[in-house]
This record gives C-alpha cells, sequence and structure tokens, in this order.
C-alpha cells in the first residue's frame, strides 16, 4: 500500500490589501506588489480578467501588469496595479490570481474612490449661477 500527501505551492501576495484612497477622474495611480513563490520550481501565474475588470459600472478603472508570467523557484514576481478612475464612486476589487498546481487563487482587494471638483461662479448681487 501506497500513502501520500498533497500539499498546494506555498506561493503568496506580499501584501493582501491595497487602498488607494481618494483620486481625481482622468488621475492616475500605481502600486507595487509581489507575487512570492517559497517553493523550489518555478511556477506560473495568470490573473483572472473578469476579477481585475470588477463591477460594469467601474469602467475598466483597473489594469494589472503583467497579467501573466513565471514567479522563479524561490523568488517573487513584481506585480503593477494601476488604478485610474473613470467615474465618480467607490471601487472595491478583489482580484484572483490562478498559480500552477493551486486548486484556488491567490487574492488581493484593491479599493479605491474616484470623484470630479465642482464649482460655480456667482456674480454679487445675482443669486444663480453663470
Amino acid at each position: 500500500m501506497m500513502v501520500g500527501a498533497v500539499k498546494e505551492p506555498n506561493v503568496f501576495f506580499d501584501m493582501g490589501k491595497i487602498n488607494f484612497g481618494p483620486l481625481l477622474i482622468g488621475g492616475k495611480n500605481k502600486e507595487v506588489v509581489s507575487i512570492k513563490n517559497m517553493e523550489d520550481v518555478p511556477l506560473t501565474f495568470n490573473f483572472d480578467k473578469e476579477s481585475v475588470r470588477g463591477e460594469l459600472e467601474y469602467s475598466n478603472s483597473l489594469m494589472v501588469e503583467p497579467m501573466y508570467g513565471v514567479v522563479p523557484a524561490q523568488g517573487d514576481a513584481k506585480i503593477e496595479v494601476i488604478f485610474e478612475p473613470k467615474t465618480s464612486q467607490r471601487f472595491n476589487y478583489n482580484i484572483n490570481c490562478n498559480v500552477m498546481r493551486r486548486n484556488r487563487p491567490i487574492c488581493i482587494n484593491v479599493k479605491g474612490v474616484g470623484y470630479v471638483l465642482s464649482h460655480s461662479v456667482y456674480l454679487i448681487g445675482r443669486p444663480t449661477p453663470l
């Protein structure tokens, strides 16, 4: 009789969440995270496109580069997470990254707020905006 144990690879993000905070619509901010591989073999990864796209009303305000690649053995891969809000609202993404030989993806939470500045000009003695 032969007995074996299956163990998922020890691969993880170096941080669990990113909070971009408020950012003007049309602005852009970037954070760099790492995928750490504690195994003795290189492992391929790819991000789930739907999780990066997020909700329909988010209008593709988040990008991840690269979307796929290889994490070297006992090494890491740098990932750029770029937030460029296109609408005025709160954003909350749960990005999934599939890693070879793992049953479940590794995840990172990304939040941000898109906003616009509004202004009005008034003529003294006139109560309506120009």
